[in-house]
């Protein structure tokens, strides 16, 4: 289900609430549990993200490895830093935001460039900056399990 989550995990909606509901039946095989339980609960028991938050997880992981030569040089080109795109002083370079690129179809709104640009501005600031991957993961991980 992770295999390139980060990449497929844009597809349309009807696709990815198909595999969410593999997700919930996988759930239920596995605690034996009936059709009324709640799916977070089951999700809670075994500390899994429900579909749309792994990737998001996934995506976020692959901008930090971008953004600190974890991830192959290609990979990092996706994404600037505000106070690289111009000079004026903005919350957003204070914060070591990323710039997002205008763009124009929604095509292009489900780019890693675009996307994860837009998801790493909403991490919280020390998640962000995190000194590990490894701290990052379980930091960023723990955020997202506390919303299911």
């Amino acid at each position: 289900m992770d295999y390139c989550s980060t990449v497929w995990g844009n597809c349309s909606d009807v696709l990815i609430d198909s595999i969410f509901k593999l997700q919930k039946l996988s759930a239920r095989l596995i605690l034996d549990a009936d059709t009324s339980t709640s799916t977070s609960t089951l999700f809670k028991q075994l500390k899994w993200l429900p579909f749309r938050q792994r990737t998001v997880y996934h995506k976020g992981v692959t901008v930090y490895k971008s953004l600190n030569g974890l991830a192959p040089l290609y990979m990092k080109s996706l994404f600037k830093y505000t106070s690289e795109v111009h000079s004026r002083t903005t919350r957003s370079t204070m914060a070591d935001c990323l710039y997002v690129p205008k763009v124009k179809t929604e095509f292009r709104k489900k780019s890693l460039g675009y996307s994860g640009a837009i998801l790493w501005n909403s991490i919280l600031p020390e998640i962000r900056n995190s000194p590990t991957l490894k701290v990052f993961k379980t930091k960023f991980y723990d955020y997202l399990f506390q919303s299911i």
